[in-house]
């Protein structure tokens, strides 16, 4: 498990916007979330000869869009199971599936007065499968 709380906070922060001075200072850094978390549970059971079974949570936290801390975006949280098969002298079968719930969420998300929202898309349910193959000399 690993978990981050942090809070990022303009000590000094002035530019200039339509011919005034605007004041960050103090304010919440925008796109800098207040948390992230990620937990790994993996089970390696004798019968996949070395390779395991895993599900992973992670998460983002709350963060703001802007330097005025007027929009926030709640943050995601997903999903992933990852599974491997040891194949004795030959090499391994291995799995992932990312975004098991196959939630919509935004990798990022900003916002500003003349686009507002903008969302980076993050990634839909995706499955990953191979083979790795191993010898030697």
């Amino acid at each position: 498990m690993a978990h981050s709380r942090a809070s990022h906070q303009y000590e000094r922060w002035v530019i200039p916007v339509g011919g005034q001075n605007r004041d960050y200072a103090g304010k919440t850094m925008e796109q800098a979330p207040d948390a992230l978390t990620n937990v790994l549970l993996s089970w390696s059971p004798g019968a996949l000869h070395g390779g395991r079974l895993a599900a992973e949570w992670s998460g983002t936290g709350r963060y703001y869009m802007d330097p005025e801390n007027s929009h926030s975006y709640a943050g995601f949280a997903l999903w992933t199971l990852h599974a491997n098969y040891m194949l004795r002298g030959v090499g391994e079968l291995f799995a992932r599936v990312t975004n098991l719930a196959n939630r919509r969420y935004a990798e990022l998300v900003s916002y500003n007065a003349f686009s507002r929202e903008q969302f980076t898309p993050g990634n839909p349910r995706m499955v990953f499968a191979g083979v790795r193959f191993t010898w030697e000399r």
